[in-house]
């Protein structure tokens, strides 16, 4: 059942797209006085990195703490520059997460692995300054994660369990970031970059689980090919 939360959610995620789409198309110009144009960048790119949780609600008794792993993925680019100076850099990414839960009971130590598939998009200003052929821009702002699939899964000695995890995920997450992007000129069209970026999510983790909760955060580099559409 479509909750409330998911259609607001739903809602805000158009909204973001239609909002960028009016940022990012081209207005018609004047043949005699037309002004300096800044282009539009779109491209694709891979990323890799490593994730981890700010465990705030877990008593010292229940023996629990969270453990951070990797995570991956790939996804489109979008860039739009307003001056020289300062633009626009969002895009959308298809990521996996990783994560553990680390227990400590009479038998011995148990871990419980947690993966997710979730689909970014960050909204980030940027503020660049150009040297030749190389571009240097600070990313700043807010990113905004659905996550579509999480599995917990336990391994025994002698058989591994394995469940559906997203009734007790919280699937909306929202948070805040921000890096640094360095990209090159190869051709009149393309560039390569790399960034490297940082997002520290506001949201809780989990839902409707008594002392056993955190935030998300994630380190990750980036890199792709930016080609200027227009």
């Amino acid at each position: 059942m479509i909750t409330t939360r998911q259609h607001r959610t739903a809602a805000a995620v158009i909204a973001l797209a239609l909002g960028l789409f009016a940022i990012l198309r081209p207005a018609p110009l004047c043949a005699e006085d037309a002004p300096e144009r800044f282009p539009v960048l779109l491209g694709v790119g891979v990323l890799y990195g490593a994730t981890g949780m700010i465990d705030y609600d877990t008593p010292p008794e229940r023996n629990q703490e969270w453990i951070g792993d990797r995570m991956w993925g790939g996804g489109l680019v979008f860039e739009k520059m307003f001056n020289r100076y300062f633009g626009l850099h969002s895009g959308m990414w298809y990521t996996k997460l990783q994560f553990k839960i680390r227990s400590e009971k009479d038998q011995g130590t148990e871990e419980i692995h947690i993966e997710n598939v979730a689909l970014t998009m960050p909204v980030f200003a940027m503020a660049s300054i150009g040297i030749g052929p190389v571009t240097v821009s600070l990313l700043a702002g807010v990113c905004f994660t659905y996550i579509t699939e999480s599995y917990i899964s336990v391994e025994h000695e002698d058989r591994r369990y394995s469940t559906n995890a997203m009734r007790v995920s919280n699937y909306t997450q929202e948070g805040v970031g921000g890096g640094l992007e360095i990209k090159y000129t190869i051709t009149d069209s393309f560039d390569i970059f790399i960034a490297g970026t940082a997002e520290r999510y506001l949201s809780d983790y989990l839902t409707n689980i008594k002392d056993l909760d955190g935030k998300m955060y994630n380190y990750s580099v980036k890199i792709g090919v930016l080609h200027r559409a227009f």
